[in-house]
């Protein structure tokens, strides 16, 4: 009877135990479905970034947060197991524009909390690529040329230089980006020419350094020739007692400060006006980078007692110094610009052209 009275008290005592047990684990992993608390603390929706940004995440939990992830795209970007949660994003991981971005987070009982999706404006800051067009390198630049620049990039550019030698040369703001290198401005020999890109994130992109040779030649497809032409001649006062002159005219050409060629005309007797063109063409050395012409208008005078000091013996009348020149040019001149206070006594139309 003892027995049976024992083992009924160990039953109940086993029973009691168990009973325990199960009611103790109520709140463990298994029976645990309340999903973790999770928010995004620093990002509102419509956000813009460049480059790159932090996620902060904000996740609780009844139990404990083992989990926590960044989704972007619906794609898992990554994870942490230890607060804080914070989170870097590289805006180069993704094509430039407009993403979803959400934060989910996890218990030990597989309870998952996501916060709601949000959308955000990616830019990647990279520099811009930058390349020339067409220009070989170890090119030979003899007479003005444009250089063209291609500039790509995911931001807008701002604008593309032109460095020669490391100086700038040049700069253009709007596409197509395009340069005029000019061979005169600059010294004979090899020069190293690039181009930089600057984009609205201040990155810049630089192109390939080129080896190109400069070696100026004013007139590449032909002989180097300049013609001068006086198109027009008024005589503004009487040169002769008689009236009227007989004009000739003198052109001449310096190079580097020595004489170089010089042209006489024919003389137009008896003549106050001439409409006709009275031209010369001086060949000179391709490599010329500038020259001075001077122009002479003389009166011949045969009459000995009427020699004036305009005569060929006398010296040199009336003349025009133009600073050294490069290019093609029409003017006008008259007797006041040659520098003297006297008064005006013949007046000519002069063109200067480069052949080509």
């Amino acid at each position: 009877m003892l027995v049976r009275k024992g083992l009924l008290i160990l039953f109940i005592i086993l029973l009691m135990s168990l009973t325990s047990c199960k009611s103790d684990s109520s709140t463990g992993p298994d029976n645990d479905t309340t999903n973790p608390m999770v928010e995004i603390t620093n990002i509102e929706n419509g956000a813009s970034f460049v480059g790159s940004f932090t996620v902060n995440v904000q996740a609780t939990d009844n139990v404990g947060v083992n989990l926590v992830s960044v989704y972007i795209d619906g794609s898992m970007y990554m994870s942490t197991t230890n607060p804080p949660y914070t989170f870097s994003v590289d805006c180069h991981d993704f094509m430039d524009g407009m993403h979803s971005l959400q934060a989910k987070a996890s218990d030990d009982a597989g309870n998952v909390g996501s916060t709601n999706t949000i959308t955000v404006n990616m830019t990647s800051d990279s520099a811009p690529t930058v390349a020339f067009m067409n220009l070989p390198n170890g090119t030979t630049i003899s007479t003005q040329r444009n250089i063209d620049v291609t500039a790509i990039d995911n931001n807008s550019i701002v604008n593309v230089k032109l460095y020669l030698d490391n100086q700038q040369i040049g700069q253009d703001t709007s596409s197509p980006y395009s340069f005029s290198l000019n061979p005169f401005d600059f010294t004979d020999g090899t020069h190293t020419l690039q181009a930089r890109a600057t984009d609205n994130a201040g990155n810049i992109g630089y192109s390939e350094n080129l080896s190109i040779t400069i070696n100026y030649d004013f007139a590449p497809n032909t002989n180097g020739r300049i013609n001068v032409t006086i198109s027009h001649y008024q005589e503004l006062d009487p040169l002769d007692l008689t009236g009227y002159g007989d004009p000739y005219f003198v052109y001449e050409i310096e190079i580097n400060n020595v004489v170089f060629d010089t042209y006489v005309s024919q003389t137009f007797s008896n003549t106050t006006v001439l409409n006709q063109n009275v031209s010369h063409i001086f060949d000179i050395p391709d490599n010329t980078r500038e020259y001075k012409l001077t122009v002479w208008v003389y009166d011949e005078d045969t009459a000995s007692d009427d020699l004036l000091d305009y005569t060929s013996v006398a010296g040199s009348a009336y003349y025009w110094n133009l600073n050294p020149i490069s290019g093609d040019f029409t003017d006008t001149y008259n007797g006041n610009d040659d520098g003297l206070n006297d008064d005006k006594d013949c007046e000519i139309t002069l063109s200067v052209d480069t052949l080509h």
